[in-house]
């Protein structure tokens, strides 16, 4: 359920998460960098500006005095998520978070509501760990089958259900690399609004 007496808001979250962005520092950015780098998650790529994996790109951030928001910035036209920052977390919060909470009221089901939360996002936005590592093309083929997927019904329908189990299958045979997972951390990002607003299953 949604709780409609928690004191924060979505529209107070995204303010507060603006403020946030804006106040990040170099340290953030350093930070954030060896993270990644430590976590060494799969399909960063490489990049000719700032690439995760070159420790000199440290120098240069703290050369240069890049905030985490200046990284994201020179992120944003291959990564959503950093885009996300850049662009004040309008997918989660005109797409993800709107689409949760009203499948979370018509089903009553977490689970229903999350799928198809992630269905819609990845129906709109080509995911661009999909693109990184097999191109756009491949990323905008997988949101048109979503789409198809959605026109059945989602998870909402048995129809629909069944597709989204075949569709799973069949991305999965074509290996790693076509998993949209930028869509399921924005996915998470939503929830994690929901939540904060109040909602418990």
């Amino acid at each position: 359920m949604v709780r409609p007496d928690s004191r924060l808001r979505p529209l107070t979250i995204r303010r507060k998460l603006g403020e946030v962005v804006r106040r990040t520092t170099t340290a953030d950015a350093i930070d954030v960098h060896k993270a990644i780098r430590r976590a060494s998650p799969g399909g960063m790529g490489r990049r000719t500006q700032l690439d995760v994996n070159d420790s000199a790109s440290i120098a240069e951030i703290r050369e240069q005095r890049l905030s985490l928001l200046d990284i994201f910035r020179i992120s944003a036209g291959y990564d959503k998520i950093a885009w996300e920052w850049v662009n004040d977390f309008s997918i989660t919060f005109e797409i993800g978070v709107p689409s949760l909470i009203r499948e979370l009221k018509s089903t009553g089901d977490a689970n229903t509501a999350i799928v198809d939360t992630y269905l819609r996002i990845l129906s709109k936005i080509p995911d661009t760990l999909v693109a990184r590592k097999k191109g756009i093309k491949a990323a905008e083929r997988v949101s048109l089958r979503v789409r198809k997927v959605l026109k059945a019904g989602g998870m909402k329908s048995l129809k629909g259900r069944r597709a989204v189990v075949k569709m799973d299958d069949e991305l999965r045979r074509l290996g790693n690399g076509y998993n949209p997972g930028a869509t399921a951390d924005l996915t998470a990002s939503a929830l994690s609004v929901a939540i904060l607003s109040g909602y418990r299953p």
